[in-house]
């Protein structure tokens, strides 16, 4: 997983990659899910319109450390030092505890049974939740796979994706039903955990 994860930042580091952030599901070994939630953190002395019409800068480089020092490489030690003497030669503030009190979220993943199979998706602050209620939307529908009637199937896939971005009932997940103001990071929203 790390080593897809270098490779897609080096080919599209708006992707992710070192530094970036996003959700990852991980299957156990019972097998049991959970859901990885790494988003980027500003620094800690960051103001709030530090970053606009700014370049962020990109690090390349290290890879040798982080095969013999893991994670500890990015987070204490050369690269790390390398990386905040470089953002702060160009007014960025980052600081080596920044990036020694950077951590990860875990989740419950949202769970649905679709068509007699049992999918898992990312729960907020990812879309996971609004996909598994489009799948069951067009799960009464027959036919969805049959290419002869793609047309309405598309229809009624993007119907019922209107549908559960909108007004994203979570029924089918055992929750309360929100509206589409309401989704978001669970982090900074309250009582979104239960989504």
């Amino acid at each position: 997983m790390v080593g897809a994860v270098f490779c897609i930042g080096v080919i599209g580091m708006y992707h992710g990659g070192i530094g970036g952030g996003g959700f990852m599901l991980v299957q156990g070994s019972n097998p049991s899910y959970t859901f990885v939630y790494y988003r980027e953190t500003a620094p800690a002395t960051a103001l709030e319109n530090m970053y606009v019409n700014e370049t962020s800068l990109s690090l390349f480089g290290g890879l040798r450390s982080f095969s013999t020092r893991g994670v500890n490489a990015f987070y204490d030690g050369p690269i790390a030092n390398a990386m905040t003497q470089a953002l702060q030669a160009h007014n960025g503030t980052t600081t080596l505890e920044d990036l020694q009190n950077y951590t990860t979220v875990t989740r419950t993943p949202a769970s649905i049974t679709y068509r007699d199979y049992k999918l898992i998706a990312c729960s907020a602050p990812s879309g996971g939740g609004v996909v598994s209620i489009s799948m069951k939307t067009i799960e009464c529908y027959s036919g969805v796979r049959d290419s002869s009637g793609l047309k309405l199937s598309t229809h009624r896939l993007d119907e019922a994706t209107r549908f559960a971005y909108g007004e994203v009932c979570y029924e089918q997940l055992n929750t309360r039903p929100v509206q589409r103001a309401n989704l978001g990071d669970p982090l900074f929203l309250p009582g979104l955990d239960e989504y």
